[in-house]
This record gives C-alpha cells, sequence and structure tokens, in this order.
C-alpha cells in the first residue's frame, strides 16, 4: 500500500534562523558550538522578555517557528506570534520590545554562521529525491497500522540549516514541518526519510477527534510518541530498518525533544505499543491511553 501526500518544499533562513535559536534554548548540541554562544545572549533576552510580559513562551515559539518559515519581516512575526498567543488586544503592547529581539537574533544569525549564505552549501534536494523513492510506502504502512485519516492530503516541508546534525519539528495548526536539510543520514540506524515521514504523520491529529481525548496542551507530545513505533514498524515492513524494540529508545533520545520526562517515555512507550499492536483499538483511544500511561 502507498499514500501519498502532496507536499510543498522549500528552505527557509529565517526559520534556519530560529530553528537554531530554539535549539540554544534548549542547550542542543550545536555542530558549530560558535554558533550557539553568538546566539545565547540574544535568545536569552528574548526568553526574559516573554517571561516579564507574560507570554507563554512555549506558545509564542510553537507560533514562531512556523511563521518564520514565510520570511515576513521581524514586526509581522512579533505581531501575529504574539496575537496568536494572548490575543489581539494583549500583544499590541508588546510587539515592539519583542520586534526588536527577534531582529537581534536575524542579524547574528548569519554574521556567526556565513555559510547560510552560501545556496550551494546546503539544499533539500537529496532528502527530496529520497522521499520520493520510499515516502509514499512509509506512509502507506504507517496508515495501516493506525488508520488513512491520520495523514493530511497536503503539507509544507522546510528544509533548514543543518546546524544540530539531524533535527526537525512538526506544527499541525500550519500543515507545516521543518527538517535539517542534511545530505546523508546522521544516525544510520534511523534514515532521515523515516524521521520526515513520522513528523508528517503528526499534522493530523490536533483533529478534535484525536486531540479532544489528550489534556490540555500534551496532544502533540502524546501523538509524536505514540506514531514513533508506527514508523518504526512501518519502516519495518518496508525494510528500511530491522524492527521496533531495538531502535525505540534510540528514537525518542535521537529526535523527541529535550525533556525531563525522557525515562518515563522510555519506559511506557513500550509497553503501550505492544498492548496496542494486540488489541488494535481505534487511535483515538489509543492516544488516549497512552496519555494516561504518561502520567
Amino acid at each position: 500500500m502507498t499514500t501519498t501526500i502532496d507536499l510543498r518544499w522549500q528552505t527557509s533562513t529565517s526559520l534556519s534562523c530560529f530553528h537554531a535559536a530554539e535549539a540554544v534554548l534548549h542547550q542542543r548540541s550545536f555542530v558549530w558550538p560558535a554558533l550557539a554562544e553568538a546566539l545565547a545572549e540574544p535568545v536569552a533576552r528574548l526568553q526574559e522578555a516573554l517571561v516579564e510580559e507574560r507570554v507563554p513562551p512555549a506558545a509564542f515559539w510553537a507560533h514562531l517557528l512556523p511563521l518564520s518559515a514565510s520570511n515576513a519581516g521581524a514586526q509581522e512575526l512579533a505581531q501575529v506570534a504574539l496575537t496568536k498567543s494572548v490575543g489581539q488586544a494583549e500583544a499590541s503592547t508588546r510587539v515592539r520590545r519583542i520586534q526588536g529581539l527577534l531582529h537581534d537574533i536575524r542579524r547574528l544569525f548569519p554574521l556567526a554562521l556565513p555559510e547560510v549564505n552560501n545556496a550551494a552549501a546546503w539544499t533539500i534536494k537529496p532528502l527530496q529525491q529520497r522521499w520520493n523513492e520510499r515516502g509514499s510506502g512509509l506512509l502507506g504502512r504507517m496508515a495501516l497500522w493506525t488508520e488513512p485519516e491520520i495523514l493530511v492530503e497536503d503539507a509544507t516541508v522546510v528544509g533548514v540549516f543543518p546546524v544540530l546534525d539531524g533535527g526537525g519539528g512538526a506544527y499541525p495548526y500550519y500543515n507545516l514541518v521543518h527538517i535539517e536539510a542534511l545530505a546523508d543520514d546522521p544516525t544510520p540506524e534511523l534514515p532521515e526519510t523515516m524521521r520526515l515521514a513520522w513528523l508528517l504523520s503528526t499534522l493530523n491529529l490536533n483533529l478534535p477527534r484525536y486531540s479532544d481525548h489528550i489534556r490540555g496542551t500534551r496532544f502533540l507530545t502524546v501523538a509524536c510518541l505514540a506514531m514513533l513505533p508506527v514508523a518504526l514498524a512501518a519502516a519495518t515492513d518496508v525494510r528500511m530498518v530491522d524492527g521496533v524494540e531495538p531502535l525505540l529508545e534510540l528514537a525518542v533520545r535521537t529526535w523527541m525533544p529535550p525533556s525531563p520526562h525522557r525515562e518515563t517515555w522510555n519506559a511506557r512507550l513500550g509497553e503501550w505499543w505492544e498492548k496496542y499492536r494486540a488489541m488494535r483499538p481505534p487511535w483515538s483511544t489509543a492516544l488516549k491511553g497512552l496519555d494516561r500511561l504518561l502520567e
């Protein structure tokens, strides 16, 4: 079985910048330590400003990154991200301060990483070519392991400059994912084509039939965790990897954002997958079960 999502492919220096900034915020390990050092101070000032202005930082970043793919100016980015985070009335008094901080981060990024201005130094085309060869087969198997309704009809894939030697994120409310534009797989056991299928598979899980069963804002974390063993099972089916259990902990460590709950995720996710594989309940029920198991 093959399943096709209509994908729009692009690259974005602006999203590359804020992808790196968020990685600094989470203290990720950089390929270019000097870049992390250069961004540390302006990123800290932005985070401090968000707290002082009573803007939920997690919500702000969740809007800032996908919005930045459009290469909008700092003022527009601040206005829209703030409006979506705290509402239009509250946003208006905060735009000027946040705009200036976004501008500072954008200004420093190409100075600390001149390679980003060299279009020949990074491209999404190698990953796109590998996706064209294997992607639809992966998605088809993922739909069989869950249900066809989990997949969106179309989405945007944004390649960003590889500052982490592998990374990405999914934004269901924007039907957009971003992924580092790498020519080769940084972790050979976990092909980047599978990472992309995993990211894309989470985009429809904000539908009420799925998200209403998950408490609060946890749905994306639960959705991403749930789709990890699905992606591994699908990749096993098409002989891209060798089994779910040997690679599940590595996938959590390599692909999920840093979290103090990682040990709990590792302990509970395999247990949940075994029960799901044996019983095969509706996917909404399975998500609800995983949410409760992760309490």
